[in-house]
């Protein structure tokens, strides 16, 4: 067995064995094929890319496959190669150099450039990158170039890739797509069921007729902050506020009940909620879902809560924030959020207080979730599509009016013109006689007549 490989595969295994616990494995849906388990993705492609939304797994998914092919390699290290997980977000460029700084760190030990290079032409390695949406915008085309390179480069090396939706815009080239699937029935009951045991059933009775629930519980992040809050309040949120901030408050309490302690940084849960406000738009701000400690502690000391709190433990308001799970160490210096959903719904906190916030933001398509999010939040969203119209962006103006609330009918009326002008009339009225069930609808005629109804 080679040593090298033998020290990754059992970092690989040791790193990500927690997960097992209550892992589910999806299911996975290429174009034109049958539902697939992720195991079979290299029967059909030796380049995959996963793509599913926000929470639906797709990190977990690679870190399982991580752990499954790095205890094969174990088992019979003669014939079989072993994973690496690497987060695409930590990837300033994607090459031998790069790659090879994270086989060292990963193994504890120094390789060279030939014997990395030599791992990759003998199939020794599999990549897992997780997150190509993560990556800095500024340095996305040229990383995903780079990508592209590399694969040619090493034609048979299997890599796969994760990334939500919004990130591809067919940059890539010979490769396998597969969407991950959102939990079917089963998978769904036997997840609660290894979370709460035996109250799934009065869980599964109460989430299926919450409006709010059974919208959620299809998806992995959402079901396992769900059955958290049910566990620990014993019912369900109603709304995306309560439901984000019941989980925030589950994850603080949570951490103080296990250390058996009150919180030493002397912080309200008010004054923690503007700090990971603060951090959410320097974050996005700067392209980034990862920062530094001692940016952390910088940005923490310098939130206007703070000057006038004496005595402040900062250092321990991190470590509360890292053990909970809210923060995660990145590497061994940074760390970020544990999900982009959760820096999202911070930084819509943070635009629903602030909204001129958003011109720092509108320029980026992934970034206007954000914006949407905030319109949920807010009680008149008027400045919010004001700062939009001023952007020219009527289709993210459309979104907040679906979001949001505003008695401004002149705002409305110009938006409605603008996006049927965008859309055009005939597709306004097939969308309309569609929503209605309409199955006589079939002419333009008609269906420019109905715009013009309403």
């Amino acid at each position: 067995m080679d040593n090298i490989l033998q020290k990754i595969a059992e970092y690989s295994v040791t790193s990500t064995e927690q997960l097992t616990k209550h892992f589910i494995i999806p299911t996975l849906k290429e174009k034109d094929r049958e539902l697939l388990k992720p195991e079979d993705i290299f029967r059909h492609t030796s380049k995959a890319i996963i793509v599913g939304a926000a929470g639906s797994g797709k990190t977990t998914l690679l870190k399982f496959l991580c752990y499954y092919y790095s205890r094969i390699y174990l088992a019979e290290p003669a014939t079989n190669p072993i994973a690496v997980f690497i987060p695409a977000n930590s990837l300033n460029n994607f090459d031998i150099s790069e790659l090879r700084c994270i086989i060292e760190m990963q193994a504890n030990e120094k390789v060279s450039n030939d014997i990395f290079e030599r791992y990759l032409k003998e199939n020794k390695i599999i990549l897992l990158v997780d997150g190509l949406d993560e990556i800095n915008p500024i340095l996305r085309r040229k990383i995903f170039v780079q990508i592209n390179d590399f694969s040619r480069q090493f034609s048979h090396l299997r890599i796969i890739l994760s990334t939500r939706p919004i990130a591809l815009k067919n940059e890539f080239q010979n490769v396998g797509f597969f969407n991950l699937v959102e939990f079917n029935d089963r998978e769904m009951y036997e997840y609660v069921s290894r979370f709460i045991g035996k109250e799934n059933t009065k869980f599964f009775m109460e989430a299926t007729t919450n409006s709010f629930s059974k919208n959620l519980i299809r998806n992995p992040l959402q079901l396992k902050l769900l059955l958290s809050v049910y566990k620990s309040k014993g019912f369900l949120p109603l709304n995306l506020t309560s439901f984000y901030s019941d989980s925030i408050d589950y994850l603080f309490s949570t951490w103080e009940q296990e250390k058996h302690i009150a919180s030493r940084s002397l912080l309200s849960l008010q004054d923690k909620y503007t700090i990971l406000e603060q951090l959410a738009i320097y974050l996005f701000k700067r392209r980034t879902n990862m920062l530094f400690r001692s940016e952390l502690n910088k940005l923490i000391k310098e939130t206007p809560i703070i000057e006038d709190i004496q005595n402040i433990d900062i250092d321990a308001f991190v470590q509360e924030l890292l053990t909970s799970g809210i923060l995660v160490q990145m590497d061994t210096e940074s760390v970020g959020f544990f999900h982009l959903t959760l820096q999202e719904y911070y930084g819509a906190r943070a635009v629903s207080k602030n909204p001129r916030i958003i011109i720092d933001l509108i320029s980026q398509p992934s970034y206007h979730i954000i914006v949407i999010l905030a319109c949920e939040l807010m009680d008149d969203i008027d400045t919010v599509i004001e700062i939009a119209i001023e952007y020219n962006q009527f289709i993210l103006a459309a979104q907040c009016l679906s979001h949001g609330k505003t008695n401004n009918n002149v705002l409305v009326d110009l938006i409605f013109k603008e996006f049927i002008q965008i859309m055009g009339k005939p597709f306004i009225g097939l969308l309309v006689s569609k929503y209605y069930n309409n199955s006589l609808v079939h002419n333009n005629t008609f269906a420019i007549s109905v715009v013009e109804i309403i």
